[in-house]
């Protein structure tokens, strides 16, 4: 992508916030995919769930077409063998889109 309509991520992010631990993307827990747009690892809090955290400052409603595209298709390759996942919006950090197994 070029332009102004450009999205960028990570600390390039208009948005980003050093305060935020979200977009610090420290490494505390296992990873289990990551690319430019997000980072799907273990939740801290609840080490049995796995979350979704986009590599943006936003809340989860600002999210655009493309990113809901390509979260949910890295949530549902996690799971080959077809087994449906609910997610919820992740409550403790609104302001940054992430969303957590249900």
């Amino acid at each position: 992508m070029s332009g102004a309509g450009t999205i960028r991520y990570g600390r390039e992010d208009p948005n980003y916030d050093e305060n935020c631990p979200l977009c610090r993307m420290e490494k505390k827990t296992e990873w289990f995919y990551e690319d430019y747009m997000m980072v799907i690892c273990r939740c801290e809090t609840h080490p049995d769930k796995w979350m979704v955290v986009l590599k943006r400052h936003i809340p989860i409603g600002e999210m655009s077409p493309e990113e809901m595209r390509r979260t949910t298709t890295a949530l549902i390759n996690m799971h080959p063998d077809g087994t449906l996942v609910q997610m919820r919006r992740g409550e403790k950090y609104r302001e940054h889109a992430h969303l957590h197994e249900a």
